[in-house]
């Protein structure tokens, strides 16, 4: 079943841990980075840079987009996500997300000041996402 069916994912502890300390390395600018998933689960996490450099803002590069595509193929897994943070702001999803969100199916994480908050954005509009929580294995 796909993540948007369920309105909910879930997460590894180890990979929330590198979300949040990518967003720490990355401030005061927005981090970026993208998502493999297995149905409902994130199963990877791939760090990217922030080709704006802004602390409002975030793009990925089209050949990061490739590289993370094929190394989460070559695991069965598929792109199904994009995480950034607002360093001075809510976990909320700002004009921008709302209206930049490419992909409906894929899941948008945003991380702000140690938070983590989940959606699904289609046609501009946000719908939020249960997080569970898994150890590590």
């Amino acid at each position: 079943m796909s993540v948007w069916r369920r309105n909910r994912i879930t997460i590894p502890d180890h990979l929330i841990d590198a979300l949040h300390r990518h967003e720490q390395a990355c401030a005061p600018y927005e981090a970026a980075g993208l998502l493999a998933t297995k149905g409902d689960v994130v199963t990877d996490f791939y760090p990217v840079t922030n080709q704006n450099g802004s602390a409002t803002s975030y793009s990925i590069d089209g050949g990061d987009v490739l590289t993370c595509a094929d190394r989460a193929e070559a695991f069965g897994e598929r792109l199904g996500g994009v995480v950034h943070s607002h360093p001075s702001s809510s976990t909320a999803p700002s004009e921008t997300d709302l209206v930049t969100a490419a992909a409906s199916d894929w899941i948008y994480l945003i991380t702000s000041r140690g938070e983590l908050a989940a959606y699904r954005i289609i046609k501009g509009r946000a719908v939020r996402l249960q997080v569970l929580t898994i150890p590590a294995e």
